[in-house]
């Protein structure tokens, strides 16, 4: 699990050691490389996060203001994430490096739904 903002070459020290992390992970040359970049990630955790906190504050605040698709692609649920994780795992995938970003987490997650 890699982040929505992941880029070597980010003046944000946490986007670039993930952008670092997945130039480091394609350089094995690994017959399937999945990369998830979640957004804000929604969800309990067991430690607390202040700017994380703040910012899922903000997210649900928002959301009374902006609709549509910009919003959404904000913050995504962790259980949403975890779900895309296995579907994508079950599906064997010998495709080299695949990103899979909020839409794609989003559809692999509905069908894990539909199937349960």
């Amino acid at each position: 699990m890699s982040s929505d903002g992941a880029n070597i070459e980010s003046s944000l020290f946490y986007n670039d050691v993930k952008g670092k992390t997945e130039e480091a992970l394609k350089v094995l040359n690994l017959k399937s490389l999945l990369i998830f970049r979640p957004s804000l990630l929604l969800g309990k955790r067991q430690s607390s996060r202040t700017f994380e906190e703040v910012a899922k504050i903000m997210y649900y605040f928002l959301g009374f203001f902006i609709v549509g698709s910009r919003l959404k692609k904000w913050a995504i649920k962790s259980s949403d994430v975890a779900n895309s994780m296995y579907m994508a795992a079950k599906q064997e995938l010998d495709v080299g490096v695949q990103v899979f970003r909020y839409q794609k987490m989003m559809q692999l997650s509905q069908s894990y739904t539909k199937r349960s």
